[in-house]
């Protein structure tokens, strides 16, 4: 592939994940419980058969006891995607002021982190939290460190190739 062409589908996936995390971020309170509640029945319909035969009571009091664990893993899972086309995005780009992507992703994945939670601050319903501060963080250094071991292994496996 193209290393320019790359370059650009790299970096308009690092924006698309940027635009999700704040119109997610933009909802109100009430419309993102009831998008972590869809999600938690949709995923318990298809792997515990007799979810659709709960009342709707126990499904409330189930969503309520999922609810915060899913919300958790999705601003891990969100951010470690940002993390992963970050890091690649800064790796093939090769900036000149930029020599090592790792640092550069993790302190532009803070920024944003701490950024978006101070934009929930202003959505109603919703709350800012150091601890999701921290979990995007965390994320996004997962996602990091998960497209550098791709770019090493790739290394390898070409060096490898070469000496044979």
């Amino acid at each position: 592939m193209n290393r320019k062409i790359l370059q650009v589908a790299l970096w308009i996936c690092v924006l698309a994940v940027l635009g999700a995390i704040f119109l997610l971020s933009a909802q109100p309170g009430d419309v993102s419980t009831d998008l972590s509640n869809e999600f938690i029945g949709m995923v318990f319909s298809r792997i515990w058969p007799v979810y659709s035969t709960l009342r709707d009571s126990e499904k409330i009091a189930l969503w309520a006891q999922w609810s915060r664990i899913v919300r958790k893993w999705g601003h891990f899972c969100i951010f470690a995607t940002l993390g992963f086309f970050l890091y690649a995005a800064t790796r093939v780009s090769k900036f000149k002021k930029i020599s090592k992507p790792a640092p550069f992703t993790a302190c532009a994945s803070l920024v944003y982190a701490a950024s978006d939670e101070l934009h929930q601050r202003f959505v109603p319903g919703r709350s800012s939290q150091f601890t999701d501060v921290l979990i995007d963080f965390s994320g996004a250094v997962f996602g990091a460190a998960i497209c550098a071991a791709i770019f090493r292994a790739h290394r390898l496996i070409k060096n490898f190739k070469k000496k044979f």
